[in-house]
């Protein structure tokens, strides 16, 4: 596993060296395909290529681990987030035969038979060098068979269905993405004065972030934002900070006071 990048990350930060300038001299055939999977339109269009592709992924601290699959499909939902079929973990004439209920365990149920990959994430996807003959074989029964494609789709889909939204906005952030609109305005705000970011928040159309903005301007200049805002900015923290309920995940007075009698008679 040489070739992989977070390898080859750890062993130059150990040697005491950045691997941003070890790794293009070393190996600059890899880290040229590295850089590329920065670029979510060139990860899609490796897996979509009909081709098998090298997947490696590390989980924690553990060593890294390759992967050799296929595309399978693209959540309709989010069109950042495709399916990879592990050709070692299954069989591919008969997973695309699979019944719905069986894709839809391969796509949740560990050890995973169809992973997911986030092509905005920078995964470490790779063509294959050299064609293993039986991987090539699979490879063009799985993108023989759209139908197969819908399903997993369908599958991928549904894995967050009955997922229930966080009435936090906090907890929504990872919920949708934004416009690519909100996205320039969002850039704008984070270095603009608090005085422009009033004006800038107000232009944003995702509910998330104009609360979010709104939230920072307020607690950082509240003198400019308005009285009827104010008052509700008030009324909320203080019945947040009073609630007696426990399992609220934020801090509240009554857990201030149950640390504090812990501690004293600790």
């Amino acid at each position: 596993m040489r070739s992989c990048p977070d390898y080859m990350e750890k062993m130059c930060l150990q040697s005491g060296q950045t691997y941003r300038k070890q790794y293009p001299q070393r190996a600059p055939t890899i880290w040229k395909k590295c850089v590329c999977n920065r670029d979510k339109r060139i990860v899609s269009s490796i897996l979509k290529s009909g081709q098998s592709v090298q997947l490696i992924e590390r989980f924690g601290a553990d060593t890294p681990r390759s992967f050799i699959g296929v595309y399978a499909g693209t959540n309709l939902l989010n069109r950042n987030v495709l399916g990879f079929l592990d050709l070692e973990a299954c069989k591919a004439e008969e997973i695309v035969d699979a019944a719905d209920d069986v894709l839809a365990d391969s796509v949740t149920t560990s050890p995973k038979i169809i992973r997911t990959i986030y092509t905005n994430k920078v995964p470490n996807i790779f063509l294959n060098a050299k064609k293993d003959p039986i991987h090539v074989a699979e490879a063009k029964i799985v993108s023989s068979r759209p139908d197969f494609y819908e399903r997993v789709r369908r599958a991928l889909s549904n894995r967050f269905v009955d997922y229930e939204v966080s009435a936090e906005v906090e907890d929504q952030i990872y919920c949708s993405f934004y416009s690519a609109l909100d996205k320039i305005i969002f850039e704008k705000f984070l270095v603009s004065s608090w005085t422009h970011r009033s004006k800038l928040v107000n232009k944003l159309n995702d509910k998330r972030l104009r609360q979010l903005g709104q939230r920072l301007i307020y607690l950082n200049l509240p003198e400019i934002v308005s009285d009827r805002y104010k008052s509700a900015a008030k009324t909320v923290i203080r019945e947040r900070w009073l609630t007696n309920d426990i399992d609220v995940p934020w801090m509240t007075m009554a857990k201030v006071e149950n640390r504090c009698a812990l501690d004293d008679n600790g």
